[in-house]
């Protein structure tokens, strides 16, 4: 390349950037909704949160998945006799027009962190529609997809599909069989820092012109996550008075009203007795440590302690049993579980991995499964160690086939001696 024209090129690059790659748009927060009455029908800039995007390979039979290559402009003062193929301003609602070497698509980027149940309403309708047989029968499909993040491919969410009818349009900014559609988004896009949504073409049938559609009356909502009390520790020790105090530290706590600490002499809820009062929580999301120490003073022995955490409602949960030898020193050698139990796991919640604990009275055969929230196994531990005692391992929060799991709730269940057990635990990346 001669040295003026790699300076023209040079130049070239520094002045069109927008050519070389393309934009993220900033993730908007929840609730979220976008009807362009502040969009000046001149106006080339888009909304906060939106942008225009060229995806290579031109307009295809099937709806491209791949990421975009290039920013693509607003074009403004747009109406349906205008046949370029890119994003079009239309007074009051974005559209996009095709063409077989140009395919443009719309994206929203949404911040969903602590939200789940992530609900998508928007109207979709035609605007330029230059259906006319027998030269002009194209008949075209738009519809939304998905992402989690900002690379890879995308979903496609077909059950959100429209198309243009045969009622010839080619003027004026006025929709055509404007429909409503409604759809939830999967729950891996729960609880993320960036969730993209794009609406995108394809051919169905026909030759011809190509119609454009546009999108308007845009709503997003979600439901908060609601964690209930998740303990990620809870503890026995001997202060220097030779008291027994209870430290326990919760991650986070929604409408709790409180904690009840118990005592039994036996490894049995059923014997114990409550031993504190009321302990006030602080029904916080940051992590909180609390202590109590039993007073009473206690005969030689061992005593197991359990935490009740009360509810606003009245609804309550034990965590427990911890134990603890009072009264000497010297405790003789480890004493064998008296019985079968599934501990809490820590740290809970957990990011990237969590400890999974566990006791067997006898030498039994023991498996876990751990079950999302819609009742799908998501991983399971077929052979774990069956000598009678305490025993953990790691789940690294990874799923049978070595994907990350999405975040969320879920439930861990293990089977031992005839019994089942059952714990929660939430990934919350």
């Amino acid at each position: 390349m001669s040295r003026p024209l790699a300076l023209v090129f040079c130049l070239f690059l520094v002045c069109c950037p927008v050519l070389w790659g393309q934009t993220n748009p900033t993730p908007q927060s929840l609730p979220y909704s976008q009807n362009y009455d502040d969009l000046l029908h001149s106006s080339t800039v888009y909304p906060d949160g939106i942008q225009g995007w060229l995806i290579s390979g031109g307009t295809g039979n099937s709806f491209s998945i791949a990421s975009p290559y290039i920013n693509r402009n607003l074009l403004a003062n747009s109406t349906a006799a205008i046949t370029s193929a890119t994003v079009h301003n239309y007074d009051g609602k974005i559209g996009i027009l095709n063409s077989d070497s140009t395919n443009p698509a719309i994206c929203i980027a949404l911040n969903t962190l602590k939200k789940t149940d992530i609900a998508i309403n928007y109207s979709v309708m035609t605007i330029r529609n230059p259906y006319l047989s027998p030269s002009n029968t194209r008949i075209n499909e738009v519809t939304l997809q998905y992402r989690v993040g900002t690379t890879g491919d995308f979903t496609t969410l077909s059950e959100v599909a429209y198309q243009n009818n045969t009622e010839y349009d080619v003027s004026g900014t006025g929709p055509q069989n404007s429909q409503t559609r409604n759809l939830t988004l999967p729950s891996g896009c729960d609880n993320q820092e960036v969730v993209q949504i794009r609406w995108i073409c394809r051919k169905v049938s026909g030759v011809g012109a190509y119609p454009s559609f546009a999108f308007d009356n845009i709503s997003v909502t979600a439901e908060d996550i609601t964690l209930p009390v998740v303990l990620t520790s809870f503890t026995a020790n001997m202060n220097p008075l030779n008291k027994v105090i209870l430290h326990w530290v919760t991650q986070s706590e929604t409408n709790a009203l409180g904690y009840y600490a118990y005592r039994a002499d036996c490894d049995n809820l059923e014997h114990a007795v409550l031993v504190s009062e009321l302990i006030g929580a602080t029904n916080t999301s940051q992590q909180q440590m609390y202590c109590f120490v039993d007073e009473e003073a206690l005969p030689v022995g061992t005593y197991w302690y359990w935490l009740e955490s009360r509810d606003l409602d009245g609804s309550y949960s034990f965590h427990g049993p911890v134990s603890m030898r009072v009264g000497d020193t010297d405790t003789g050698p480890p004493q064998l579980p008296s019985r079968t139990f599934l501990n809490n796991p820590y740290p809970n919640p957990f990011n990237p991995v969590t400890q999974i604990r566990y006791q067997l009275a006898k030498d039994t055969d023991a498996s876990i499964r751990i079950y999302n929230l819609r009742g799908q196994v998501v991983r399971e531990f077929p052979t774990l160690a069956r000598g009678a005692g305490s025993h953990s391992f790691e789940w690294n929060g990874k799923d049978s086939t070595g994907n990350d799991c999405a975040s969320g709730i879920y439930r861990i269940v293990m089977s031992a001696g005839g019994e089942s057990f059952v714990r929660k635990v939430a990934l919350v990346k």
